[in-house]
């Protein structure tokens, strides 16, 4: 969370929510107001996809931000303790 607190101090990204409704709900109010920002969502990923595939829902544009290749600090999956990750 640390991480996402310091981007917002930045301004990358614009924004902070806490979960899928929410974020698409704001995209979509920014959207009639033809306005453009970009949304930071503290989730694993592969949920997210997978939510986004059964609502048919195509983002514009969709990033990652996980040091997956960085053994320390990266990528475990949600349902995994550090040992058998």
């Amino acid at each position: 969370m640390e991480k996402i607190r310091r981007r917002l101090r930045n301004k990358y990204p614009d924004t902070y929510v806490d979960n899928l409704d929410e974020a698409l709900k704001f995209k979509d109010e920014t959207l009639a107001q033809h306005k453009r920002i970009s949304i930071g969502l503290l989730e694993n990923a592969a949920k997210i996809y997978y939510e986004l595939a059964k609502r048919k829902i195509v983002p514009d544009v969709l990033s990652d931000q996980t040091a997956a290749t960085d053994l320390n600090i990266g990528y475990i999956p949600k349902e995994y303790e550090v040992p058998k990750a």
